[in-house]
């Protein structure tokens, strides 16, 4: 899995192997994003300029690649689409920023460090699956049947840039953005296995595997159970399969709930 890491350093004295800057959508022509401030000084203030010559526009889903200049540790420079500007000129939303950070690690498959100089100066941008997650998405690839390994590997490491003052709170909230971003991919892992693979009983052995792992209770019905708590609609569908059906339940408690609700047993 693509690893996360929070960094206050400048984003032109990082060394990674690629700076990634927001570009908002605006009628006068491309806006930089707050945080593209230092590759700005490089380009000795002309890069909104040199990308509007380029053809960029900021537009969504759009991403350009630069040579580095001197004065920046990185060999790249990528400028991600924000889309239309907000109100307040920062050229970004948290959903925006999202997928910005997906499609720039998308498009950098293969590299190995890629530092994201978004807008994630605040702990809500970090935590609402704005940069974090949303890079850890865009680098996902599904390789269980992968045969030849031409395929450019997911992105190796996600420097996310923040301000020096907030960094112990950004990094809290990165490692939660980590786990959202792993649990996530799992998922699409599940949804991209074929049946003949992930049978119901494979599917609620992996389910199990999980809440041991992150300290949850799961119970699995197998096809006598569901007969005794009078599932007939489960176990109507599972007999058309030579697979027998399951239901799997997960519960939580929080150590400090004061009331525990318990599955309801059906009628």
């Amino acid at each position: 899995m693509t690893a996360l890491t929070v960094s206050a350093t400048p984003a032109a004295s990082l060394p990674a192997d690629c700076i990634v800057i927001g570009v908002a959508k605006c009628p006068k022509g491309p806006m930089l994003a707050p945080g593209a401030a230092a590759v700005t000084e490089a380009f000795d203030g002309t890069l909104a300029e040199l990308l509007g010559t380029l053809g960029v526009t900021g537009a969504e889903g759009e991403a350009f690649k630069l040579p580095a200049p001197a004065g920046i540790e990185a060999r790249l420079v990528l400028a991600v689409g924000l889309g239309d500007a907000a109100d307040n000129n920062t050229g970004c939303d948290t959903e925006a920023l999202r997928r910005a950070a997906g499609v720039a690690t998308r498009v950098l498959a293969g590299v190995g460090t890629v530092a994201l100089a978004l807008p994630a100066g605040t702990v809500e941008a970090v935590e609402a699956v704005a940069v974090a997650v949303g890079g850890l998405l865009g680098a996902y690839a599904f390789t269980a049947y992968r045969t030849t390994d031409h395929a450019a590997a997911p992105v190796r490491e996600l420097a996310i840039l923040v301000n020096r003052d907030g960094r112990t709170d950004a990094e809290a909230a990165v490692r939660r953005a980590g786990v959202l971003g792993q649990e996530l991919n799992w998922a699409r892992d599940l949804v991209n296995t074929p049946a003949n693979d992930l049978h119901p009983e494979s599917f609620a052995a992996a389910v199990v595997t999980a809440g041991r792992e992150h300290g949850l209770a799961v119970e699995v019905l197998d096809e006598e159970a569901l007969a005794a708590g009078a599932f007939g609609g489960i176990l109507g569908v599972g007999q058309g399969s030579a697979r027998p059906p399951r239901l799997v339940r997960i519960a939580h408690t929080h150590p400090e709930a004061k009331v525990s609700l318990t599955p309801r047993e059906p009628a």
